[in-house]
């Protein structure tokens, strides 16, 4: 393990050095089914050889001197938590929003997930799957737009797939082709009987994956134009800083039902089409890319409980291009509509996090609103819908405070919902010491950074040092986390200039090494085995492209213990 770890690390340096930092667009050999091993021939070749062996020297000894720390879960409660696994009158997954794991009657977890695929407008039961069939279609579509074949000779013994083809027809022979298994995460914070399930297609290896991957790395970007998209939280507080609003405004917050299952495909994929063509994206080859994405939606297959079902509408919530395709369909529906309202009486922001949507509106509007966000698609409905003076969006609990007479500014506080159960990683854990210490540092900045009024910052910092205790966290971590706190300017300061555009200096490249053993007693003082000689940080070379010649380290955990009870595969 030792030594695949610092053959990774050698050839990372040798490949930097060799490209220049950049990326590495040069074509590299490759042989068939095994891994690449070409290695350019460097002029500091022997410099990083003698570096590689000086650390392998080190790190042999120490580990000669270590042994292995277990963790509280050992490896009889590893077998038993094996055998629970695999009983098939109970079915162990893990909760929604990440509520931790739930034990289910068998029975019942397949009533919930039968609930979701009875519903013929979204699955419709197949008798057979033939892969083969899927990836002739597949093949037609890169044929047809000369994306197949390297070249177009009639003789086959000749013709050679495209980089991009063998990607996306890479597991078309291979033994790890599956259909997606689908599964429910059990939804317990709604407190309903039966309990309903959140619905999960996992298309890792499936027929469709590696071209919906593509599909995603190809249209992502166009979501950072999008004006009404929003990214994170952060991105909202350093929009809405000192900002006012008229004070006939009310804040409309609203998340849209199952949307996932929801969009109509035919008019998903014409929504994309037009967006692409708006802000002139991807225009070149748009009519490939709309193809593309048709055979993936339309190819959303799924298994469970030995049945085989075709999803007919809406995207598979597991498959990579999901959030994309959404997104770009939501904002196709939406921006007409506020692009019109904005005619009769303007308002000053609106963003959307996926499903969630957050407005500050004129009261006057929010009936238009809703009903012409429900006017184009029968299956599109907004849910969860409030408009008050304050507000959830995301973390944070927004309120309309007055500013002067007749304006208001936007106050707003961190919110944390009922259901959370506050489960920090465990002191006792493998984790490395300055691992909690900077958890709980991170913690208290984002929580002085979403409270605007230091009454509420106290009041949540303090909740959290008692859930802290609970979890065994000693006080002097957290006093000492509190004494290194910026004031909440300097986080205002630091997060505007993150959003500053980006000057033309190089980031630089930097070294990470991951190291495969998960804890060791005494342990060993890697950074000082890791730390690159001064052979290396005197090459001018190496200097110039890794921004800091100190190696990143990262340590490999042990399983989780909820990895020993939802790793079987039923249903």
């Amino acid at each position: 393990m030792l030594d695949t770890t610092l053959a990774k690390l050698e050839r990372t340096i040798t490949l930097n050095l060799h490209f220049g930092g950049k990326p590495y667009t040069t074509i590299i050999p490759r042989i068939e089914n095994n891994p690449n091993p070409w290695t350019p021939d460097y002029t500091y070749s022997d410099i990083i050889k003698t570096y590689i062996h000086n650390v392998r020297t080190l790190s042999i000894d120490a580990l000669n001197n270590a042994k292995c720390k277990y963790t509280s879960i050992d490896s009889t409660i590893h077998k038993t938590l094996q055998q629970l696994g695999k009983n098939i009158h109970i079915t162990i997954k893990p909760a929604d929003k990440n509520l931790g794991t739930v034990l289910l009657n068998t029975t019942d977890y397949i009533y919930m997930c039968n609930k979701h695929l009875s519903d013929t407008n979204v699955y419709k039961c197949i008798e057979s799957f033939t892969p083969n069939f899927y990836y002739a279609n597949l093949r037609q579509i890169l044929h047809s737009y000369n994306k197949l074949y390297t070249n177009n000779t009639n003789n086959s013994t000749l013709r050679k797939l495209t980089p991009l083809a063998k990607s996306l027809l890479q597991l078309q022979k291979s033994p790890t082709l599956r259909v997606s298994p689908f599964y429910c995460l059990p939804k317990i914070h709604k407190g309903t009987t039966p309990i309903p399930g959140r619905p999960i297609c996992s298309s890792l290896s499936s027929v469709s994956y590696h071209c919906s991957l593509y599909l995603d790395s190809k249209l992502r970007p166009l979501l950072k134009r999008l004006p009404t998209i929003c990214h994170s939280t952060r991105q909202v507080v350093h929009e809405i800083t000192n900002m006012t609003f008229p004070g006939n405004h009310v804040l409309l917050c609203a998340d849209v039902a199952n949307l996932y299952p929801s969009i109509p495909t035919l008019e998903g994929i014409a929504a994309v089409r037009a967006v692409c063509i708006e802000y002139d994206y991807l225009l070149d080859e748009l009519d490939f890319i709309i193809e593309l994405l048709t055979w993936v939606l339309t190819n959303n297959y799924c298994t469970f409980n030995k049945l085989i079902y075709h999803q007919i509408r809406g995207t598979a919530m597991g498959t990579p291009v999901a959030v994309t395709y959404a997104n770009i369909f939501l904002y196709h529906l939406e921006i007409p509509i506020i692009r019109r309202l904005q005619q009769t009486q303007p308002f000053l922001y609106y963003r959307r996090y996926i499903d969630d949507i957050f407005c500050p509106i004129p009261s006057c509007l929010v009936d238009e609103f809703i009903k012409d966000f429900h006017k184009p698609y029968p299956t599109i409905r907004l849910d969860a819908i409030t408009t008050e003076q304050h507000g959830v969006f995301l973390d944070v609990r927004f309120t309309l405070s007055p500013h002067t007479e007749n304006t208001y500014s936007l106050s707003h506080k961190l919110y944390q919902k009922p259901t959370n159960v506050y489960q920090y990683i465990p002191t006792h854990s493998t984790h490395r010491p300055h691992v909690f210490s900077n958890l709980v540092l991170q913690e208290l900045k984002r929580y002085r950074l979403l409270c605007t009024d230091n009454d509420d910052f106290l009041h949540v910092s303090s909740l959290f040092s008692q859930r802290l205790s609970v979890r065994g966290y000693p006080s002097q971590i957290y006093t000492q986390a509190l004494n290194l706190l910026p004031s909440r300017n300097t986080l205002l300061e630091e997060l505007h200039k993150s959003f500053e555009p980006a000057t033309d200096q190089p980031n630089g490249s930097k070294l990470i090494c991951s190291l495969p053993f998960p804890s060791l007693y005494p342990n060993p003082a890697w950074k000082g085995i890791f730390n690159t000689s001064p052979t290396l940080t005197g090459i001018p070379d190496f200097v110039k492209i890794f921004s800091n010649p100190q190696i990143t380290l990262g340590h490999k955990s042990y399983p989780k213990t909820s990895y020993y009870l939802t790793r079987s595969t039923f249903p």
